[in-house]
């Protein structure tokens, strides 16, 4: 069995289906043949899916998506794995896992699942029998096909996605060793799948956002040594490259290496780290020490942005230098910059756009909640159902709430909450209590008192509400009074705070 599998507790990981609107999201095209069958298939099961949601009748509704969800597997089951081209694979799989499959009951998508499992017999049509296993409550059995897909082939597009979702499932319940070990596993298996070689780069990145840049240096080399001439090794090589230009403050040379880096290395699922990864010899707690090297990046950053030829490295130059200003406490300057870059972040790949809107909104979100407002509700109607956005949606159902808005706060997070029960969302403990103090609040604002009690019933009841403190324990006592706290009840709060 694959280390990842034995490692993995169903009960504690995050959502596959938040994760695959990541993952879905991050490729560009790949070099296809031509192949009228496949586009025929994937027309008819469009065809099939528009007179669903045309259909006044609920059960023929049903019907009709079922058909063509079945249209589909047939394309994903007889179509080679290099007929495909990344695009139409990456949509066709976001149609029927976000779209399709949800107009099914419960009990019809168990029985869909049943008839293709059995018979789902290429890894692009595993990968969708493993997502609605996973979505059904199955995560063993969804993780176990995910695992054959990688080992038994590789380099296939399904395996793109399917290395990106066990990488994911770990990244976002914040196992950084479960994430590397996995990574290790991979880059061994398949150290020419573009997923591998992406993972290193964020990996790396990510290690220098943790100002540890030497674990990504040593699991870099590792790969070059072992996996010579290979794409893992390739992209190791040059992320090597850039970590000792910004070591020694050599910041025109890491943005020239990186210039010659695929396309797909900016996708927005990296652009936070990309850009802490040049504050590394940046302490903005002694800044007389770092003052020469925020100087002369700084110098090369304003370069960056007036001259580069690329669009996405004078992006990346001014939202470096926003980042400095951030820390500096020059709010103004920054959210400038970053609006810079949001007007002219257009186009298919629009590596910024995430960042710049979840940005501008959290460094607005005290001074002027308005403008912050119009910034989140942009990032969640294009990134909402990304992995890892809710922090964000809910800080728009705050601000409204903030606003006087509550009617607004309560459809946010609603959404989120109907997103979370739908196994769509990260359902971390974390995201589901911050989703459900907010709808509280909502309904109470909105003087629906008795379905807030309702609901804060159910959000206390599990850690002992109701009892004689004396008969809780100390981690239960804590956590009931943090949630009382929150809900505005001060006093019940005190009486279950531990002396």
């Amino acid at each position: 069995m694959l280390w990842f599998l034995s490692k993995c507790s169903p009960l504690s990981l995050v959502s596959v289906g938040g994760l695959l609107a990541v993952c879905v999201a991050t490729w560009g095209p790949v070099m296809a043949q031509d192949s009228q069958s496949l586009a025929d298939h994937v027309s008819a099961a469009r065809s099939k899916a528009l007179e669903g949601k045309n259909c006044a009748d609920p059960d023929q509704k049903r019907v009709k998506f079922k058909e063509a969800l079945d249209l589909a597997m047939g394309a994903l089951n007889d179509a080679a794995n290099s007929t495909w081209d990344r695009d139409d694979h990456r949509q066709l799989l976001k149609e029927m896992g976000f779209s399709w499959i949800g107009k099914l009951s419960t009990e019809q998508q168990r029985a869909w699942l049943n008839t293709h499992g059995p018979t789902a017999n290429s890894p692009s049509g595993r990968l969708m029998m493993a997502f609605v296993e996973w979505k059904l409550g199955s995560k063993v059995i969804a993780l176990v096909r995910l695992g054959s897909i990688i080992s038994g082939s590789p380099d296939s597009v399904a395996s793109e996605t399917a290395i990106q979702l066990i990488l994911g499932i770990h990244y976002y319940r914040g196992d950084t060793r479960s994430f590397t070990k996995a990574l290790n596993q991979f880059v061994d298996i398949a150290p020419n799948n573009r997923s591998s070689a992406w993972a290193l780069s964020f990996y790396t990145w990510k290690s220098c956002q943790d100002r540890k840049p030497e674990q990504a240096y040593e699991l870099n080399t590792r790969v070059i040594e072992s996996k010579p001439g290979t794409l893992a090794a390739q992209a190791g090589e040059k992320l090597n490259q850039v970590m000792v230009a910004i070591e020694e403050g050599e910041f025109r040379t890491a943005v020239d290496i990186m210039a010659g880096f695929p396309e797909h290395y900016f996708r927005e699922t990296l652009a936070d780290q990309i850009i802490d990864t040049f504050l590394l010899n940046v302490d903005f707690r002694s800044i007389e020490k770092s003052k020469a090297a925020l100087t002369r990046l700084m110098q090369t950053m304003t370069e960056v942005a007036e001259s580069h030829p690329t669009r996405h490295f004078r992006h990346l130059a001014k939202c470096v230098k926003a980042r400095v200003y951030e820390n500096q406490r020059k709010v103004t300057q920054a959210v400038a910059l970053l609006e810079e870059v949001l007007a002219k972040e257009t186009g298919p790949l629009r590596p910024f756009e995430s960042y710049t809107l979840s940005r501008i909104g959290r460094l607005l979100r005290a001074r002027d909640p308005q403008r912050a407002i119009g910034h989140l509700e942009r990032f969640r109607n294009s990134h909402g159902k990304s992995a890892g956005a809710e922090h964000y949606v809910m800080t728009l159902g705050r601000l409204y709430l903030k606003t006087g808005k509550p009617d607004k706060a309560l459809e946010v997070f609603t959404w989120l909450e109907d997103r979370r029960k739908r196994g769509e969302t990260i359902t971390e403990k974390k995201s589901k209590t911050g989703i459900q103090l907010g709808l509280i609040a909502s309904l109470e604002r909105l003087g629906r008192n008795d379905e807030a009690q309702a609901l804060a019933q159910q959000l206390l009841a599990p850690y002992g509400y109701g009892k004689d403190p004396s008969d809780l324990t100390r981690t239960q006592r804590k956590k009931l009074a943090s949630l009382l706290a929150s809900m505005g009840r001060g006093t019940e709060a005190a009486r279950y705070r531990p002396k």
